[in-house]
């Protein structure tokens, strides 16, 4: 695990970094996105980053991709399907509130 600020990450310094930034979070907020099972809440290893939406090179417009980044634990990530499974709720989850 790398150190990142005060919260230990399983992603590298400059990725979360630049997630930060680009996220409007802060470095700590991502680390512990990540550190936490996103189905479980046990201690997390695998960190999962995905994208949805269009493909983007460059020049996005806003709204066209949405960003998710949780962690999985090692019970959990063997599940079939979990990863699927956990970007549905949370991009669901958005979505309503991106509608509200």
């Amino acid at each position: 695990m790398r150190q990142t600020g005060s919260c230990s990450s399983l992603l590298p310094d400059d990725f979360v970094s630049l997630l930060a930034e680009h996220g409007h979070s802060t470095v700590n907020a991502i680390s512990q996105m990540v550190s936490t099972c996103a189905r479980c809440h046990h201690d997390a290893v695998y960190p999962v980053v995905v994208l949805e939406g269009e493909s983007w090179f460059g020049d996005s417009q806003s709204g066209k991709l949405k960003l998710a980044v949780y962690g999985l634990c090692e019970p959990c990530a063997a599940l079939p399907d979990t990863i699927l499974t956990v970007n549905k709720k949370l991009f669901e989850a958005s979505h309503r509130y991106a509608c509200d």
